[in-house]
């Protein structure tokens, strides 16, 4: 898995269980006895000595989701650029690029556009989205990107009353 590092366990059950019980996990894979926790980026299936052969995995969004601003036609600054999914449509693109940000709890910010999937991927330290977000720096309205701009989303994650309120009660 790309970004990944490994974890220990045996089966795929405790591969998934251990990245189910960790909200900063957003994938999971098996791969020849081989459990790897990871975010799942600038991956090379198949590349090197041979084809992988991956047992089980699996990408996951931790709580639920609210979309805050739907970006169209406003470049955001400083996201990083996990690629164009060379084997998607764009339809596939996007919805490959929403779920890699929703998937990742520190993710605010994704767009399709120029060059693929651009993601805020602060936690890997790789994206520098200016706070407060204005127009001086932090986001382009006139760029090409901004233009051409397919999709995109400003989002916050949250835990959802539900689960907070079965959380309580078992405590």
């Amino acid at each position: 898995m790309c970004g990944s590092k490994p974890f220990q366990a045996k089966t795929v059950s405790e591969c998934q269980e251990a990245c189910l019980w960790n909200a900063t996990c957003p994938t999971w894979e098996m791969v020849g006895g081989t459990c790897q926790h990871g975010d799942g980026i600038h991956c090379t299936w198949g590349a090197g000595s041979g084809a992988r052969v991956v047992d089980a995995a699996q990408r996951l969004q931790h709580g639920e989701v609210r979309v805050l601003k739907i970006l169209d036609q406003l470049e955001i600054n400083g996201l990083t650029n996990i690629g164009m999914f060379s084997d998607a449509s764009p339809q596939q693109g996007i919805a490959r690029c929403r779920n890699w940000c929703y998937a990742n709890v520190y993710c605010e910010f994704w767009q399709y556009g120029l060059k693929g999937c651009w993601v805020d991927a602060a936690d890997m330290m790789m994206s520098s989205v200016q706070y407060p977000l204005t127009l001086s720096g932090g986001a382009n309205k006139n760029s090409e990107f901004a233009i051409k701009l397919m999709a995109g989303e400003y989002i916050q994650h949250y835990c959802p009353e539900e689960y907070m309120d079965t959380r309580r009660s078992s405590t």
